[in-house]
């Protein structure tokens, strides 16, 4: 028993620090702690890093969900004539004429100079 309080106040003193037999191992404690600190730092940015993931990924469901009833709107918009169909179809006098549903034309005219063919 006095073995065990002789080892317990050496650690509580620091005593045993001077041993020879620890002062060999120093450049591993070193080591060890070092590659402890490393793994703290590395697990704070994993955590910080996922917690980031998290907010954007929460953003963007907010922005796809916001996406989706503005196409919704839109479509529901493009079904619904428009003024101008209306008031045509009112008029009495445009009763002739029809919405087009082709494309637009582009028409190219290419401009010689100098009469060159």
């Amino acid at each position: 028993m006095k073995k065990f309080f002789k080892i317990i106040q050496q650690i509580l003193s620091g005593g045993f620090l001077t041993l020879p037999e620890v002062r060999r191992i120093y450049p591993f404690l070193l080591f060890l702690v070092v590659l402890a600190l490393f793994w703290i730092g590395n697990t704070y940015a994993a955590f910080q890093l996922r917690r980031e993931f998290e907010k954007t990924e929460e953003t963007l469901k907010v922005a796809t969900e916001e996406l989706q009833k503005l196409e919704k709107s839109y479509a529901e918009r493009a079904k619904r004539p428009s003024q101008l169909v209306k008031k045509l179809a009112q008029d009495s006098a445009a009763s002739k004429l029809k919405m087009s549903h082709d494309g637009v034309y582009k028409i190219i005219v290419n401009e010689n100079k100098g009469g060159e063919k």
